[in-house]
């Protein structure tokens, strides 16, 4: 009998909600369809390109046995749910003392005032603060969008996957915050 691994790693489309082209993240989620728990269609995985106002992407796509069809935006949510359960210390907020907002809130606050902040940027910011987890997304988006990526664009890929956004200009901090690294 032939044992399948329990997950699948695949390339999905996200869009960062009005910043741009939509971008390609690298997610893995359970091998099993989540609607009926039947296998999911790994040995049908295939790439399909997406064409996005004269640029291009490539996802991979695949038929569930089943017929469930697995869409980008569930999968997104699956991975980021995934994520939690696995690394449940992302998702510890700061402690109540801290006037830590998260990576999000940093961003935004060092992008006050200014007119343009690249990825670069942002990441390098990131970093300096502890959050390595979060700046090496924002690389990695980055580069795979041939460097065309702002630090506006940066927060939202960081709130697509689940990293919390500021509340309101005062930045407090949200129960959702990944938490840096010690």
């Amino acid at each position: 009998m032939t044992t399948f691994p329990d997950t699948m790693t695949v390339r999905v489309r996200y869009d960062a909600q009005g910043h741009g082209a939509p971008g390609v993240l690298t997610v893995t989620v359970d091998a099993v369809c989540p609607s009926c728990g039947g296998p999911r269609g790994r040995d049908t995985i295939g790439s399909q390109i997406i064409r996005h106002h004269g640029g291009e992407i490539a996802v991979d796509r695949w038929t569930n046995p089943c017929g469930h069809e697995d869409v980008d935006d569930a999968l997104l949510r699956e991975a980021r749910e995934r994520s939690a359960r696995l690394l449940p210390d992302l998702a510890v907020p700061p402690p109540p003392e801290s006037d830590d907002a998260g990576p999000i809130a940093l961003i935004l606050a060092a992008t006050q005032g200014r007119q343009r902040m690249h990825a670069a940027e942002a990441a390098a910011l990131l970093d300096e603060h502890g959050y390595e987890m979060a700046a090496g997304l924002v690389r990695a988006e980055a580069n795979v969008r041939g460097g065309h990526l702002s630090a506006k664009g940066a927060m939202s890929l960081l709130r697509d996957l689940g990293a919390p956004v500021p509340l309101s200009p005062s930045l407090l901090p949200d129960t959702s915050v990944m938490e840096p690294s010690p």
